[in-house]
């Protein structure tokens, strides 16, 4: 996180754009800074995903959440409306309850 911060920093000043990708939740804040995320599983139908999930092994289980998600952006404007798909993502794709469970600890 702090590299990222401190490449944000540095070009937030410089006049030209500057795309910057990241899994970190707050790390892009200022003035002159547009946030912006893919919309992700958002819009998706969960019944009629989960469904598909049901029977499908790994590897189908990643193309099936590759269809239902959305990857248009979206522009942020409120850091609190970052979403919290990826422990949904783990649960589809199998990994251990325990696992999941303990990485809700760290969003407390």
């Amino acid at each position: 996180l702090a590299l990222t911060k401190s490449f944000i920093g540095y070009f937030a000043d410089k006049p030209y754009i500057t795309v910057l990708t990241t899994h970190f939740d707050h790390a892009t804040v200022g003035e002159h800074i547009v946030n912006l995320q893919v919309r992700g599983l958002s819009g998706a139908d969960f019944d009629r995903l989960y469904r598909e999930i049901a029977h499908a092994n790994r590897r189908e289980r990643i193309e099936i959440i590759a269809k239902y998600t959305d990857y248009r952006l979206m522009q942020i404007d409120r850091l609190d409306q970052v979403p919290r798909e990826a422990l949904n993502i783990a649960k589809m794709l199998g990994v251990y309850p325990e696992i999941i469970d303990d990485a809700k600890r760290y969003l407390a």
